[in-house]
């Protein structure tokens, strides 16, 4: 399940949140209540084949 924070926290935790992402936690950010972006871990493809 994601956890969700605000503009203002994502700013001044960005690091630790990155962290979280690289350990597999989606992060949601929301700007009062409403979610604006999503972090989550990028999913890479080393099979050189399933790319082409």
């Amino acid at each position: 399940m994601p956890i969700t924070v605000k503009v203002g926290e994502a700013k001044t935790h960005l690091s630790e949140l990155l962290s979280r992402v690289e350990a597999g936690e989606e992060v949601i950010i929301s700007r009062g209540n409403d979610p604006i972006a999503k972090l989550s871990r990028i999913q890479r493809c080393n099979d050189v084949e399933a790319v082409i």
